[in-house]
């Protein structure tokens, strides 16, 4: 078609007007077309403007095709019907329109209206022409029969000239099928009377056969296509048939000559002859497989997207922090179950509603956004406090515009903004405390280890001024005036010597004398004695169970550690009070925090801590709960981080030391046991001590009464100390006792005199802590040796299980420094009578 071709279209449908646009543009076909959309404004451009063919719907809104035709005139047209019904399409034949195209919800119909246009034209010219040549040749006739009979020469030309429309027409067809096979379109027409079926040339072509390789037969169609096709397709074409349908279009795999299988558009249209009995199908064929096989990698790619989607989802659903999506306004677009958590309690802040995906974000905490989405001044975590607890926010921008800053600068000030942030919030409340609990008990520590040798120094200088004091005291020729003031020196000395063993209990290095111990008569006996020195407007009440109260304990220990809490209570009960202890034997399960260093956590008043215990108690096991209450002042909450801190005190100068709670602090650890402490100012305290239950009773300890010091009989003693000032003390006291002490520095000192006067010395007594060799090395080289000397040891430090495997293998007796001198004869005796 090397001429364009003016066109009128009437269409009523916009849909349908837009595709014919978009496909003229799109295939560039030589048309200047007009639409309308509607008979009346069809009839006014009819009237106006020429066309070489008209386009119609069939059923316009005010109209049929029908009602056009008479403004058509001698313009070739064509009918455009969505039903296809055989009445309908004669009825247009009969009307003078020379063909008709059926609509298909796809559009497919369009592929082929270049070729049905060109063909129509062809025929329209051609029959014009025919008409022409008819008429002119019946003119002829009419008037000149006799010149016609005469001129048979003019006659044949003229049947010449017929001869050529005809061939015109037929290469009109021929141009008709070579546009088809362009177009890729196969076409079959099935005789449903004799089942046989005509194949296109590129019907055949599509699935790899030449012409003449597959024959004119309904089988050569059905045996090709895929087993898992054919019913639901054979079902389609059987619907069409039976009038369910007169026009079907059906998608199914082909098999091709090389044995693979092609996807296949096929679309079809049933006629009927004049009693409407289906005579013939025809229908058009189209390999859509590329189509489909990029439907298949659209699809996989979106299974693949879905389930990142939901891996991505589920990993958020998993993280230990808080995740927002947000967009540029701030609003929540996603978030994970813990961010939601966050939101209620950041977003909110006590305004009574909730923030979910879907609302906007003004602030989180005490922050507000654009704060957030700024960089924090220091680090890289904004931090954001509600109520009493502590977050850390980041954010990242996510997929920046052009010229955002790569800092992530608030979308709220001048320039492009990032379409969307993600924020990650860390709740650090817990994370704080634990890291406040650490410094507390890596400060507690220090100062513990501090103050210990200190103390252990101490003592050394505290046993040496005790002895010379007592020695001092019980001289006869010591005047009444001096003796006294003797005797104010050995008090203030054993003033001292308790102040060291505070601190020695604090540190966790006092040395115990621990034993099956039954709590309950020593708190029956603490009350008697408190009810006796505690001030008359403080009552004291005791409460307990019928349970056993047994523990493995220092009962010293024991004493001094409530004594210390009654004396804290009295000085917060000024005005007078209640003193309260109760004692309770329960078994709990596990807590996770903690106050005290090394120890498991103090636990709720229901649950004691079983974790963590030196001696590897487990779930189940037994606890003795002592509880010690008062209803005074209570503890301010700026001074409760520091109460069991060394030399801490909120009292005046010279009315305490602040080492009492710390006593207490070093005790309940020593015995691996847990403290716990509860206070509200103007309610009172309450410290609730779980120590670890014995299933074993005490047994009945009868004291020995060492007031009278039992003396020597001119033993030989060595004495092995370090300290020069230590030693001499001890010689002066065992020469005060009858004794002959030799002296030494250190344990290969010892060797060495007991290698010279081993046969006189009759029993050794050594310091723990030497330089060179101390007396526990000591003690074992001479069992190794086998010299049964009896050895006495002086310790200012715990020995716990080491103490017993000593004496195990034979030690007879340990004293504790400073050592009283009644006591230090005592063992010495009782060492030399074994």
């Amino acid at each position: 078609m090397s001429e364009r071709l003016r066109l009128l279209m009437v269409e009523d449908d916009t849909v349908d007007r837009m595709a014919f646009e978009r496909f003229v543009e799109r295939e560039s076909l030589p048309y200047d077309y007009r639409v309308a959309a509607s008979i009346s404004e069809a009839r006014e451009i009819l009237a106006a403007e020429q066309f070489d063919i008209v386009l119609m719907d069939f059923m316009l809104g005010d109209g049929t095709a029908f009602d056009l035709l008479d403004a058509i005139e001698e313009t070739p047209s064509l009918v455009i019907t969505g039903t296809g019904d055989e009445k309908t399409s004669v009825e247009a034949m009969k009307r003078g329109v020379y063909d008709y195209l059926v609509k298909d919800p796809r559009g497919n119909y369009l592929v082929t209206l270049p070729i049905v246009v060109e063909n129509t034209l062809e025929r329209w010219r051609a029959e014009r022409e025919l008409a022409h040549y008819q008429a002119h040749l019946e003119d002829m006739v009419a008037e000149r029969t006799e010149e016609l009979v005469a001129t048979g020469e003019e006659l044949r030309a003229e049947i010449d000239r017929r001869r050529q429309a005809e061939e015109a027409l037929r290469e009109a067809i021929l141009r008709q099928q070579e546009a088809v096979k362009a177009a890729n379109v196969g076409l079959w027409d099935w005789d449903l009377v004799t089942n046989k079926v005509s194949y296109s040339t590129e019907w055949k072509r599509q699935i790899g056969y030449e012409e003449h390789e597959i024959g004119d037969d309904f089988e050569e169609w059905r045996s090709r296509v895929y087993p898992d096709d054919l019913g639901p397709t054979l079902e389609r074409v059987q619907h069409s048939i039976a009038e369910t349908r007169r026009d079907h279009q059906v998608e199914f795999r082909l098999r091709h000559k090389d044995g693979s299988y092609r996807w296949i558009l096929a679309q079809a249209s049933v006629l009927q002859d004049e009693t409407g009995r289906p005579v013939r199908m025809l229908g058009s064929h189209v390999d859509i497989t590329e189509r489909k096989r990029a439907e298949e990698e659209r699809a996989h790619l979106v299974t693949q997207i879905r389930e990142q989607a939901r891996q991505m989802e589920q990993t958020l659903a998993t993280v230990p922090a808080g995740v927002l999506l947000l967009d540029a306004r701030g609003r929540v677009l996603q978030a994970n179950p813990v961010a939601e958590g966050q939101l209620d309690v950041m977003a909110s802040a006590g305004g009574g509603w909730k923030t979910s995906v879907g609302d906007t974000l003004t602030h989180l905490g005490d922050r507000s956004l654009p704060e957030l989405l700024t960089s924090p001044p220091r680090g890289l975590w904004h931090e954001v406090k509600t109520g009493s607890r502590t977050f850390e926010v980041i954010a990242r921008p996510v997929e920046p515009a052009l010229g955002t800053a790569s800092d992530g600068r608030s979308p709220y000030g001048n320039g492009s903004a990032p379409e969307h942030w993600v924020l990650v919030i860390n709740d650090v409340t817990r994370e704080r405390e634990i890291r406040a609990q650490l410094q507390q008990q890596e400060r507690l520590a220090a100062v513990g280890q501090l103050a210990a040798g200190i103390a252990h120094d101490f003592n050394n200088i505290m046993a040496t001024i005790v002895l010379y004091a007592q020695m001092a005291g019980q001289s006869q020729e010591l005047s009444e005036q001096n003796r006294e003031k003797m005797v104010v020196i050995n008090q203030q000395a054993h003033h001292a010597s308790r102040l060291i063993q505070q601190i020695l209990d604090f540190s966790r290095r006092a040395v115990l004398e621990r034993r099956p111990l039954d709590l309950l008569p020593l708190v029956k006996e603490q009350a008697k004695l408190l009810e006796r020195t505690l001030p008359e407007h403080i009552g004291i009440e005791l409460n307990y169970g019928r349970d056993e109260y047994t523990v493995d304990a220092d009962p010293t220990r024991m004493q001094q550690m409530i004594t210390n809490l009654a004396v804290n209570a009295r000085d917060a009960m000024p005005q007078g009070g209640t003193l309260r202890i109760e004692l309770e034997r329960i078994t709990g399960g596990r807590d996770k925090s903690s106050l005290l260093p090394e120890m498991s956590p103090p636990p709720p008043l229901l649950s004691p801590p079983l974790g963590g215990i030196k001696g590897g108690r487990g779930e189940g096991e037994a606890w003795i709960r002592l509880t010690i209450s008062d209803t005074g002042t209570g503890i301010p909450p700026d001074v409760l981080p520091h109460i069991f801190e060394p030399f801490f005190t909120t009292k005046g100068p010279g009315e305490g030391s602040g080492l009492g709670l710390a006593q207490v602090y070093g005790i309940v650890g020593q015995h691996g046991g847990h403290i716990d402490v509860h206070t509200q100012v103007g309610q009172g305290t309450t410290f609730t001590i779980y120590l670890p239950a014995l299933q074993v009773r005490p047994a009945e300890t009868l004291l020995s009464d060492v007031s009278v010091a039992p003396r020597g009989r001119g033993e030989v003693v060595l004495v092995v100390e370090d300290s020069k000032a230590v030693r001499a003390a001890l010689v002066a006291g065992l020469r005060q006792l009858n004794y002959q002490p030799l002296e030494a520095a250190n344990g290969q000192e010892a060797l060495a005199l007991l290698e010279e006067e081993g046969q006189q010395v009759a029993l050794v007594l050594s310091d723990v802590v030497m330089p060179v060799m101390g007396g526990v090395a000591l003690f074992h080289t001479l069992r190794e040796r086998g010299w049964q000397i009896p050895v006495v040891l002086l310790t200012g430090h715990p020995m716990d299980e080491e103490l017993d495997e000593l004496q195990a293998q034979g030690l007879n007796a340990w004293l504790p420094k400073p050592p009283r001198l009644e006591h230090l004869a005592q063992a010495m005796a009782d060492a030399l009578s074994e």
